[in-house]
């Protein structure tokens, strides 16, 4: 089951105005934050409950992960836990590599740089008192991404790991202060920042941002009850400078993994193609091709 929400060009909870897709944004002016937006509640129904684990996606679109520049602009010795100084970065990093006082940024490169930074908040609404949707962003990650990220040490005290180092320009947070939920989750091992670090193949992708807390909460126990939901979203991640758009997902698994339209498309799409050219060898082998003959001394 999914349930999707468009929300690239969300209504201002604040002014009716401006739409946060067309606020300016303050990325380019040194020492000043990205500008934020709270879009108007999104009221959605579920109709059927989503039993089983359930996942928050969000789906990008137009927007280049594979760019050949982009995709080597990391530094693979500092996300395994070394810590560099900025003289010391990969130069593929520039110009994320250090701030104007030479101070090393961490996470480096591009990549680390424009990670996804909304923030979505799901309440399910049985009656008048609506009830906090638990979600973690742990396991979202895929076990053999998290093995090539290590926090520096002191690992028990990150802060004091990542000491003279500043964030990426467009990030808000420090590396160490990623997730203000769990403790657990901060820094490189961050769980958000591995997934976004695997880049995507294609220029339109989905990529997990949560997953139901189902411990959490009896009411949650076995998924998600049908009923009306709220849907919270903080407008941070600006997608109009480059004509994409943006979605929220809420999905359910299977033993196949979640929701894949381009893979069933992908193989239809080939099993056609290998079809129709059987089909082309075979009427030309009817028409032109010539019978067998006996050889004979």
């Amino acid at each position: 089951r999914e349930h999707r929400i468009d929300y690239t060009k969300c209504e201002n909870a604040n002014t009716s105005d401006v739409s946060c897709d067309q606020i300016p944004s303050d990325r380019d002016i040194p020492g000043k934050s990205v500008r934020d937006c709270r879009c108007v509640d999104y009221k959605f129904t579920l109709d059927e409950s989503f039993d089983g684990d359930v996942y928050i996606y969000y789906h990008l679109t137009n927007f280049y992960q594979n760019h050949r520049r982009y995709v080597k602009s990391r530094d693979y010795y500092q996300l395994q836990g070394s810590n560099l100084s900025a003289s010391e970065l990969n130069k593929v990093c520039r110009p994320y590599r250090n701030d104007s006082q030479g101070r090393a940024v961490a996470p480096c490169g591009a990549i680390a740089n424009s990670m996804f930074s909304d923030t979505f908040k799901l309440l399910y609404m049985p009656g008048a008192n609506p009830i906090d949707v638990p979600i973690t962003r742990r396991g979202i990650a895929w076990s053999t991404d998290k093995r090539q990220f290590n926090n520096p040490k002191p690992v028990e005290n990150l802060e004091e790991a990542f000491k003279g180092t500043v964030h990426p320009p467009l990030w808000k947070h420090n590396v160490w202060e990623l997730d203000d939920t769990d403790s657990m989750n901060n820094g490189y091992e961050n769980e958000p920042l591995i997934v976004w670090m695997r880049t995507a193949a294609l220029s339109y992708f989905s990529k997990p941002y949560a997953r139901l807390d189902r411990t959490a909460d009896p009411s949650f126990e076995t998924g998600l009850p049908a009923g009306n939901y709220s849907l919270q979203i903080d407008y941070n991640f600006r997608v109009v400078e480059f004509n994409g758009t943006k979605s929220f997902i809420l999905t359910t698994t299977s033993w196949m993994g979640g929701r894949n339209s381009f893979l069933g498309f992908a193989y239809m799409s080939v099993g056609g193609l290998s079809l129709l050219t059987g089909l082309i060898f075979l009427l030309l082998h009817l028409k032109k091709g010539h019978p067998s003959m006996l050889m004979t001394e």
